[in-house]
């Protein structure tokens, strides 16, 4: 069985550690906030391997990763985009990596699909699944 979650975004933090002798590059996190609670966090790192988003907190957050050029990019959604949400989706499905979604959080959710994600997200997964 899938597991998913979804946060609404109300606001965001940025925490950005400078270059040290240690740490030759920069690298940060962005906690993500629904009200006072603690939406996800965003992790901004470009020497460390990617790794798959996971649930932190006892399932409450959504925890994922970003190379550190992309906060410009990541910024320009966070202050200028609307009704955000973060939501999270692992299809529990071996080989398949779960994923992570900021996203305008829609009025009504959309049907159609199992997996509660984009419908070419979701055809990407069938077939991938399909041809096991």
């Amino acid at each position: 069985m899938s597991i998913e979650k979804t946060n609404p975004i109300t606001a965001q933090e940025l925490t950005i550690m400078p270059p040290t002798a240690q740490q030759p590059k920069p690298f940060g996190w962005i906690p993500l906030l629904s009200g006072s609670v603690d939406a996800g966090y965003v992790y901004l790192d470009s020497q460390s391997a990617p790794t798959d988003p996971h649930l932190g907190g006892g399932g409450v957050y959504i925890v994922t990763a970003m190379p550190f050029e992309a906060l410009d990019t990541m910024l320009d959604v966070l202050r200028n985009e609307r009704n955000l949400q973060i939501r999270y989706f692992d299809p529990q499905t071996a080989g398949v990596s779960p994923s992570v979604f900021i996203e305008t959080a829609p009025s009504v959710r959309p049907k159609g699909n199992i997996f509660g994600v984009p419908d070419h997200v979701a055809a990407g997964i069938e077939q991938r699944v399909g041809s096991r």
